[in-house]
């Protein structure tokens, strides 16, 4: 039985146990691995990495009720600042200055009153996902600290009396209390308690911004509450594999709702009574929504390609916009779109080769006006290409690279995920341009235990189902081989987190896939990890991989769980695995005995091939937080495989 959390240890006082313990014998794996590293090459790929984007850049104001306000980060900052506008630019928070005594300082969140009188902002300066959330007036320059060991977010109320925050239980690190702190008796009060451990909470604030939602469920359930400064009230009734988004505009409720692989959208005047206005289309997948300026704005997939759709709530109208005729990301900067009755939405997109594009979209005239460009003069997207290629029923593969590349027989990196529905996003990273830059072609495989064909993929690739994930991963790269875009002997398989797990278990089945092989943060110790419940993540992720408490869960994880399944025996690729002290995503002690029992595999102790280990010593599951650091890190992978 999982345990209760009486029976728990602290997991901040586990953590500083093992770290004493571990110190030493990590610190020589990083000197081993160091000694492999190209130092010119990773210093050579850190000035190619940040020539392709603006080492500065600002996002023009935006007006909210009284004042304006932007967003800027000069050459040197790390984090930059943020500027309110009132006959003059006044700074109201400089991350750069907050951060100058961490060696890691991660912004979380940050939020301004509707009254424009405060801001709120959350900061984490160890890596463990522990944030510390502050509250600034606009006339002070102290900020004052509202509580520590808190989720990222918090959202004022519309009055700005209230500012709500979650905390954590500190045991299993699970976001699930919710408070209400009153602003003007500077006091917190505990109004919702998520109890049951394998369900966790976040928060959202209206479009219409008069309304705070709390967000209740797991990964396959996703229930609306409306919070008050003393309470949350259900606002619909959901079940397993319904995720509802509420949001509000003008005295009326809007609902996304996707239940199993349909999504609509509803309408409501009393959350009891429910029109359809966007019906379910069987080709289409309804992905999110915002509302402004009495239009709903939302994003659609179809056939993997990305449309966004404004609906006039008045006109009851539709109007379909594509920004590339390959699929891109949409993110819609809170700073951006503060004035909410003002017909321009604000919007930032990318593609895998393009950097973000910041775009103005006329909400009447669907006029398109470019703001900023995110790319440097010295970097053309003209130069490489990207292609979808779906390989069968289950699997795409997007495949990047020099446009003049002929793509036969060339060095190639595949990289995958596939778990918790999350897709991979063509978000633009500059580093990978030095892989394509020497001929390289760059892959992401798209497959189960993702939602690449909607909701059904993400069921066939996780519980029981979760051996297809691997699968496809392993189809993806038998597919390159067999159309000879590379060879076994030329590709490096990499994965992260989740991904690790995946890229652990691959090598186990067909280790000679791969020349090299990538374990970013992975999580490799799927029994020791979900049969411990004190563990952060194991009882909200049950309806990930399963409770093994149940015999047959329990059988299947350990046929596939990578530790469990070492083969010392095995011709392994040569392999690197990364990982940071103070992750509590994926603890560092599991990639630790991992690593140790996989390095005395026969290939390595003959040192036929290499196995590595790096612990970074200061970070967490996100990896540096400072632009240097961040592009060294990923200079020495990237080092590893340019000399393969």
């Amino acid at each position: 039985m999982p345990k209760t959390l009486k029976q728990c240890i602290n997991f901040k006082n586990l953590r500083k146990t093992h770290k004493r313990r571990d110190i030493s014998k990590i610190k020589h794996y990083n000197k081993i691995t160091d000694s492999y590293l190209d130092k010119s090459l990773i210093k050579t790929l850190c000035k190619e990495f940040a020539s392709r984007t603006k080492e500065s850049d600002e996002l023009p104001p935006t007006k909210f009720n009284k004042f304006s306000y932007s967003q800027e980060r000069k050459k040197n900052d790390n984090y930059g600042r943020i500027f309110s506008y009132n006959g003059k630019k006044t700074c109201l928070v400089d991350f750069d200055i907050l951060s100058k005594h961490h060696s890691l300082f991660v912004v979380g969140d940050f939020q301004i009153s509707n009254n424009e009188q405060y801001i709120s902002y959350t900061v984490d300066t160890v890596g463990d996902r522990l944030f510390s959330l502050y509250l600034k007036p606009f006339n002070s320059n102290k900020p004052k600290l509202i509580t520590t060991n808190c989720a990222q977010q918090s959202l004022f109320s519309s009055d700005s009396q209230f500012l709500y925050y979650i905390k954590y239980d500190m045991q299993d690190l699970r976001p699930c209390k919710l408070y209400a702190y009153n602003i003007c008796k500077e006091t917190s009060k505990l109004i919702f308690e998520q109890k049951n451990r394998s369900q966790f909470i976040s928060l959202k604030e209206s479009s219409d911004k008069m309304n705070i939602i709390l967000n209740n469920g797991s990964y396959n359930e996703r229930t609306p509450y409306v919070v008050y400064p003393d309470k949350v009230i259900k606002a619909y009734k959901t079940k397993k594999h319904f995720r509802v988004y509420l949001d509000h505009w003008m005295n009326k409720w809007y609902i996304l709702k996707k239940a199993h692989n349909t999504t609509q959208i509803l309408a409501s005047d009393d959350l009891k009574h429910f029109d359809t206005i966007i019906p379910y289309k069987p080709d289409t997948i309804i992905e999110k929504m915002i509302i402004k300026s009495h239009n709903i704005i939302y994003c659609i997939r179809k056939d993997n390609l990305r449309e966004l759709v404004i609906y006039n709530i008045d006109s009851k109208k539709s109007h379909h916009l594509s920004l590339s005729n390959i699929k891109y990301s949409v993110l819609f900067p809170y700073l951006s779109n503060l004035n909410i009755h003002e017909p321009i939405i604000t919007l930032k997109y990318s593609t895998f080769i393009n950097p973000y594009k910041l775009i103005n979209i006329n909400l009447d005239t669907f006029k398109i006006t470019h703001l900023y460009d995110f790319s440097s003069k010295s970097y053309s997207s003209s130069k490489y290409k990207e292609s979808l290629i779906k390989i069968n029923e289950h699997v795409y593969i997007t495949i990047t690279s020099l446009k003049d590349n002929s793509l036969k027989n060339k060095k190639c990196v595949l990289y995958g995920y596939g778990s918790y529905g999350a897709n991979i996003e063509p978000v633009f990273d500059s580093s990978i341009i030095s892989l394509l830059d020497r001929g390289f072609i760059y892959c992401i495989a798209h497959i189960r235990g993702s939602s690449v064909n909607g909701y059904n993929s993400w069921l066939d690739g996780k519980m029981l189902n979760k051996k297809n994930t691997f699968k496809d991963f392993i189809d993806a790269a038998q597919w390159l081989i067999y159309k000879k875009y590379t060879s076994p002997d030329k590709l490096t398989i990499w994965g992260r987190s989740a991904g690790g797990l995946l890229i652990a278990n691959v090598i186990n089945n067909k280790p000679k896939l791969a020349n090299l092989a990538i374990l970013g943060v992975p999580f490799v110790d799927v029994i020791g990890t979900m049969t411990d419940s004190c563990q952060p993540l194991v009882t909200e992720e049950y309806e990930e991989w399963g409770n093994p408490e149940n015999t047959s869960i329990y059988e299947y994880m350990e046929s596939y769980d990578p530790m469990y399944n070492i083969n010392l025996k095995l011709d392994y690729p040569n392999l690197y695995i990364y990982s940071n002290i103070n992750d509590t995503n994926v603890t560092y002690p599991q990639v630790l005995k991992y690593f140790e029992r996989i390095k005395n595999s026969a290939v390595f102790s003959a040192q036929d091939k290499f196995a590595l280990l790096q612990i970074n010593l200061k970070y967490g599951h996100g990896q540096a937080s400072k632009k240097n650091e961040r592009r060294e890190q990923r200079a020495e992978i990237l080092s590893l495989i340019i000399e393969q």
